[in-house]
């Protein structure tokens, strides 16, 4: 008690480089940040050095991040979060974060809440066709069937209704509306964004006012790699990817290290991926985070698969059509002598083109 007394006399009396020199020594910077120290290590300490330049700037730039696979791409958008609640103060209410289906909404939701628990509460983490149902005031019943049709409309509603992101001429009854549905929203946050469709790409563009008064303007922050838009058949395409540093006046941020692949895997996607012409990342190519760089070019793989040398490889089999199974015999060989060196089941996984070629294998 006598120590508390003292510290609450002091902080009265003393001067303020006296005070913060005496009880806080040199955790001067921590002071400046409204957030305690337990917390902010919570957000920062895990990021590598370029999540962090990007999750603890103070500026409201427009930012794209061109992301590598198993970069942390959602890591950054959550902890992107955490920083505008905890350090910037930015009201929950203030952030809007889109993503490409409700999986990844939940997920999103759930590892911010993780992070800061109920400040989290009011943060909105939505899919494109939830956040247009939400603006338009739209409801399905669970036992509808809602067609695609539908849903476009629906988009095209939320997108006449915010002004299309296209710069009119706009009453003032108009600009109350857009504040109005957009319930005081200040910052956009977008993940997967080379997965976005044309109607996606125009809600987009007008839940961030685009074309719109710089005071009017949401600060948006992209994440996503036009090395992985795999949609083309849903007429996604990397021409908005593309022109997002045009379209927002963005700053480029690149996140290349790989946390989740061997260095044989990201060798091997590095030499086909390199053949794509007009590359957003053809000058930075996916690396190994540096925690693994010293390990076996096939991690764990390098003990386990001693047949081929834990190395991507492409094995033919001659397909006989009458018994249709050499493929399936093949695999089994392969997947057997893994587990008979150490591997588990569960480590392992088959693909195939249509179901009818699973068949020889589960059986």
């Amino acid at each position: 008690m006598a120590a508390a007394l003292d510290l609450v006399l002091n902080y009265f009396s003393w001067s303020k480089d006296k005070f913060i020199q005496t009880y806080f020594g040199k955790k001067e910077a921590i002071l400046k940040r409204a957030t305690s120290e337990d917390s902010w290590k919570k957000i920062v300490d895990p990021l590598s050095k370029n999540q962090r330049d990007i999750v603890v700037d103070d500026q409201e730039k427009n930012r794209l991040i061109l992301a590598g696979p198993g970069s942390g791409k959602t890591r950054v958008i959550v902890h992107r979060v955490a920083y505008l609640l905890r350090v910037l103060r930015a009201p929950a209410t203030a952030i809007v974060v889109l993503a490409f289906n409700r999986h990844a909404a939940n997920e999103i939701r759930e590892r911010i809440q993780s992070l800061v628990g109920r400040d989290s509460f009011g943060v909105t983490v939505m899919t494109y066709h939830s956040m247009a149902m939400r603006l338009t005031g739209v409801r399905f019943n669970r036992d509808e069937n809602v067609d695609e049709a539908r849903l476009a409309a629906v988009l095209e509603d939320a997108i006449n209704m915010l002004g299309g992101g296209i710069k009119t001429a706009r009453s003032e009854d108009d600009n109350d509306l857009r504040e109005q549905v957009l319930r005081g929203y200040r910052y956009i946050l977008v993940d997967e964004y080379q997965d976005i469709d044309e109607l996606q790409y125009q809600l987009i563009s007008a839940l961030a006012g685009r074309n719109l008064d710089d005071d009017q303007r949401l600060c948006i922050l992209a994440v996503g790699d036009d090395d992985q838009n795999i949609y083309s058949f849903r007429k996604t395409s990397n021409e908005y990817i593309e022109r997002f540093q045009n379209d927002y006046e963005a700053d480029i941020h690149y996140l290349i290290e790989n946390y989740r692949s061997t260095k044989n895997i990201i060798s091997a996607s590095n030499l086909l991926i390199e053949k794509n012409a007009g590359r957003l990342k053809y000058d930075h190519p996916i690396e190994i985070n540096k925690a693994r760089k010293h390990e076996a070019a096939g991690g764990d793989w390098s003990k386990l698969d001693l047949w081929r040398g834990e190395i991507v490889c492409l094995q033919l089999a001659n397909e006989d059509r009458e018994e249709g199974n050499l493929q399936a015999q093949a695999i089994l060989q392969r997947l057997t002598r893994l587990i008979e060196n150490g591997a588990n089941w569960s480590d392992c996984a088959i693909l195939a083109r249509t179901h009818k070629f699973l068949q020889p294998i589960q059986a």
